[in-house]
């Protein structure tokens, strides 16, 4: 595994547990069908929460980095394609939202920005 995967997966962990920490039920994580791959599913109550996880690493000019321009129109495309698949095999889930939650790594606790409902995409479930 490269630095890179090393440092998404990190992101991701620290976000679950983030969630977590305010009440949500992680579903899945890493959730991939043909369309795309989404990083957690969560349920926040009865709303199922469509997460994007974007993770950046200190840097040593004392920057990060934006991590959710990082969420490209290519990106939020083929997540809004896993979102509507996920939403077909679980009809059960009628309420639903997309978020991205930046983490950002330094020496000391992770930086977290959580964007709820975020609108980047202009198809719809």
């Amino acid at each position: 595994m490269n630095k890179k995967n090393e440092i998404g997966l990190l992101g991701e962990s620290v976000a679950c547990n983030y969630i977590a920490e305010l009440g949500y039920t992680i579903l899945d994580r890493n959730y991939r069908c043909r369309g795309g791959e989404i990083d957690i599913i969560a349920a926040d109550g009865n709303v199922t929460v469509f997460i994007e996880v974007k993770t950046r690493s200190y840097r040593s000019d004392g920057k990060f980095g934006s991590a959710k321009d990082a969420v490209t129109v290519s990106k939020q495309i083929k997540f809004t394609e896993a979102a509507g698949n996920y939403l077909k095999i679980h009809p059960e889930c009628t309420k639903c939202r997309i978020d991205v939650i930046e983490v950002y790594l330094n020496s000391g606790n992770p930086v977290i920005n959580h964007i709820k409902s975020c609108r980047f995409a202009k198809k719809r479930f």
